[in-house]
């Protein structure tokens, strides 16, 4: 039984280390594919819509709504990173409070990145052009 026990102990960690890897690996490679089967449909449609003569302020339109999508999603990406960081950092000064008294400002410093990080998602902000 003694044995047994030992062997989970490092049996344990290595599964976890192997499943933790194999799925940024997975996670990585949908990601790609995902992106690629975008890409591949973006330019059919900007394809068909050049072939057509009366389309050239459609395409401009789809270009432009494209170009506002992307920097949405940019700023609201900006803006869960920061919040998230900010919420780490606030859990960080709480539980180095309760550890030490004099280290929980240590947390302040992902917290303070966060309040960058999402104000810099305002500042960032849509183009008025």
């Amino acid at each position: 039984m003694n044995s047994l026990g030992y062997a989970m102990e490092i049996l344990i960690p290595i599964i976890a280390i192997i499943s933790t890897f194999t799925f940024i690996g997975v996670l990585a490679w949908t990601k790609h594919r995902r992106s690629e089967r975008q890409a591949y449909y973006r330019h059919e449609l900007v394809k068909q819509m050049a072939e057509k003569a009366d389309s050239e302020n459609q395409l401009l339109e789809f270009m432009r709504e494209e170009a506002k999508r992307v920097q949405l999603q940019r700023r609201q990406g900006l803006m869960v990173a920061g919040l998230v960081t900010l919420a780490v950092g606030i859990g960080y000064m709480i539980a180095f409070q309760w550890i030490d008294d004099e280290i929980w400002m240590i947390g302040a410093i992902p917290a303070l990145i966060g309040v960058a990080m999402f104000a810099g998602a305002f500042l960032y902000g849509e183009n008025k052009s």
